[in-house]
């Protein structure tokens, strides 16, 4: 799922929703303060390098000029502090969760030392109270299925770039991810297992049909009404392929733009009486008010998912507009 720091996200995502959108209008304001600032300081100390006789008669005045940039450098920290914070204000509003709603882990849920797509953030994810994961998948030399965001990876060792088709399964275990080893498919399959998480599965969209059967087979022992699968509405031929394995799959059709009728269309079209359709839409260029026009020309299986939300004000915004909400570090249970 992207992440625009190292991709569906490493830091976080574009900030441009509601609360989290006020923090871009601050940071323009401190960005223009910071130029006005610069100009005023360069101003002066041009003028110092060159002195006329009224500047030598107003001398006295240098001190009320230290004084209001000392006020003008003071009033610019502050507003890149007010930047940052989160605008909390309505934490006590009463949160009623939509029934089948469910919180989605981006690539686990992964605190301080914790590898983002290793198998104990899934296992974290569990008791942080998601009741997803979503995981990218990538293949190794010998065509093991691994879970990793990107192509390449840095080894906290050595600081070199592993590029993960160039090795073995074996080879890529002794490199050091992120404090720990990579985790294989079937390594984070076997704990979402154990503690009874789903998993949404992105990076579908670039497997052989070859592939996509070996990752039917893992599927069928772990639970196919406890996978959902992430396209784009363009990958028709792997969509087709997933309801031809699973006429009851719930598919994801990830989208970065502004939602629009072509999308709709598509959506309805592959839905039936027994599978479900989830629009998931980044959030940033699809604000509520568009969830709330669209809504009403859905058919009644097809839902709308928003990623990647971090902010609480966002995330209560879009809860009632939504069958999931993926996150790197809400989840209901920490909402209250």
């Amino acid at each position: 799922m992207p992440y625009y720091c190292s991709k569906r996200r490493c830091k976080g995502t574009k900030k441009k929703a509601y609360g989290e959108r006020d923090q871009c209008f601050s940071l323009v304001i401190c960005m223009g303060k910071a130029i006005l600032l610069s100009l005023h300081i360069n101003h002066i100390y041009m003028e110092s390098m060159h002195p006329t006789s009224r500047q030598r008669q107003t001398g006295r005045k240098s001190g009320k000029h230290r004084a209001l940039l000392f006020l003008a450098l003071l009033a610019l920290c502050l507003s890149f502090l007010s930047c940052f914070q989160d605008d909390e204000s309505d934490d006590n509003t009463p949160v009623v969760i939509p029934e089948g709603f469910v919180c989605v882990a981006h690539r686990g849920y992964h605190p301080k030392g914790v590898a983002e797509n290793s198998a104990l953030a899934y296992r974290h994810a569990k008791f942080a109270g998601f009741d997803y994961g979503e995981t990218d998948i990538q293949w190794t030399k010998d065509d093991i299925p691994v879970c990793c965001h990107d192509e390449f990876f840095i080894d906290n060792t050595t600081k070199d770039s592993i590029h993960i088709r160039r090795h073995t399964f074996e080879e890529l275990k002794r490199f050091d991810y992120h404090g720990t080893s990579i985790s294989s498919l079937q390594e984070v399959m076997d704990t979402c297992k154990r503690y009874g998480l789903g998993l949404y599965l992105d990076r579908f969209t670039a497997f052989s049909k070859e592939r996509r059967e070996r990752i039917f087979a893992m599927i069928d022992d772990f639970g196919k009404d406890k996978v959902c699968y992430i396209f784009s509405n363009r990958e028709k031929e792997g969509i087709k392929q997933v309801l031809e394995f699973d006429s009851c799959a719930t598919i994801a059709l990830l989208h970065f733009q502004r939602i629009d009728q072509e999308l709709i269309d598509f959506a309805n079209s592959i839905s039936t009486s027994t599978n479900k359709i989830i629009l998931d839409v980044d959030h940033t260029t699809n604000p509520v008010t568009v969830l709330q026009q669209y809504g009403q020309a859905l058919k009644p299986n097809v839902n709308y998912s928003v990623f990647t939300i971090n902010n609480k004000r966002t995330f209560k915004e879009y809860l009632p507009h939504v069958v999931s909400i993926t996150s790197d570090l809400l989840s209901t249970g920490n909402l209250k």
